[in-house]
């Protein structure tokens, strides 16, 4: 159960029906039509962001954490499980580097060879922790995830 003085913000650059009608049933909840890397928020007004599986599809992955460092509040936090590159030279990485047109075209942007864990260490974040981890199935080794936070 949520505290209710909790309040969600959604944001999507694109919503589709299915989420819009989510956050409408949410209490407390809005959703906002906007890009990650232009935040329509104060600064240092948010406690905490949560990410997953979104940094591989915007535009400038590091002007999005820059706005995300910017609307946090000292002490906030960015939650995040993103997939990312696999280990250079390794089949993993080839296998991303021949998909990547068509995650690209058919969803929505997606890079599956972005080094995101060095974008979030680059980001300003005053520390970050972040593990390296493995999914299950077939996709599993195309994919590597890494899921952790960070502190503004």
């Amino acid at each position: 159960m949520l505290h209710p003085g909790v309040q969600w913000l959604a944001l999507e650059p694109s919503p589709r029906r299915r989420l819009t009608a989510t956050v409408a049933s949410r209490p407390n909840s809005q959703l906002l039509e906007a890009s990650a890397e232009q935040l329509p928020l104060e600064d240092a007004s948010i406690d905490a962001v949560i990410c997953s599986t979104v940094l591989c599809s915007v535009s400038n992955p590091a002007a999005a954490l820059s706005e995300t460092i910017r609307v946090l509040r000292p002490g906030g936090m960015l939650v995040f499980y993103e997939h990312v590159a696999a280990a250079p030279g390794s089949t993993s990485q080839r296998l991303q580097r021949i998909a990547r047109p068509l995650t690209r075209l058919l969803d929505r942007g997606c890079d599956l060879c972005r080094d995101t864990a060095d974008t979030i260490n680059r980001a300003g974040f005053s520390r970050v922790q972040l593990e390296t981890i493995r999914i299950g199935g077939a996709l599993g080794g195309l994919a590597p995830v890494i899921h952790g936070h960070a502190e503004r």
